[in-house]
């Protein structure tokens, strides 16, 4: 489980970390890849393992343009707005499922705080990233000020919640080896 974390973990950096010399040199669609193997290797098999495991092979496919195309210039092309709305919802579709795993593989574990953790952190995770997904499309209605103060705080909030998950992916990581090595030693 813990080779399974430390995958997930690595996935997400991926995909939260973007530097692009002619093209992105952390793509996404590895990030999707490790993170599709870390399901595997968390949990059993099982309808939501399997959702969540197929959403993030086919956000690898989806992701593909952000290999080759800047945010910029998927932005020139009349389809890069739809391309990154839908992008979007799949990620908090794939992590949503993502989240019902890891919740499933701790309630099986009969891991009462770490269930607790991972509903706390879903929740939040989730709860930013919907609010921010859809108010992005009614705020460019606003006057100029309210509109970029308003992206300038939901721009925060997602990277800090991101930042929360990776730190979170990490540390179950951490606590997975940690109770490996104990039941080893009993």
């Amino acid at each position: 489980m813990s080779e399974g974390f430390k995958h997930l973990f690595i996935g997400y950096l991926f995909l939260l970390i973007n530097i692009y010399i002619v093209v992105d040199i952390m793509p996404n669609f590895i990030g999707y890849i490790l993170i599709s193997s870390g399901i595997a290797k968390i949990a059993a098999e099982g309808k939501e393992t399997m959702r969540a495991q197929l959403l993030a092979i086919l956000l690898a496919v989806y992701s593909l343009p952000h290999f080759f195309l800047q945010d910029q210039v998927r932005a020139f092309y009349t389809w890069g707005e739809y391309y990154d709305l839908g992008y979007a919802l799949l990620q908090v579709i794939q992590v949503y499922f993502l989240f019902v795993v890891i919740q499933s593989v701790f309630t099986s574990l009969a891991a009462v705080k770490l269930s607790k953790i991972t509903n706390k952190i879903g929740i939040w995770y989730l709860s930013i990233h919907l609010l921010s997904l859809f108010t992005m499309t009614l705020i460019i209605n606003t006057l100029g000020m309210l509109q970029v103060t308003f992206l300038f705080i939901m721009s925060a909030l997602t990277l800090i919640i991101n930042i929360v998950f990776i730190i979170y992916l990490r540390k179950m990581q951490k606590r997975t080896v940690k109770s490996i090595a104990i039941d080893n030693l009993v």
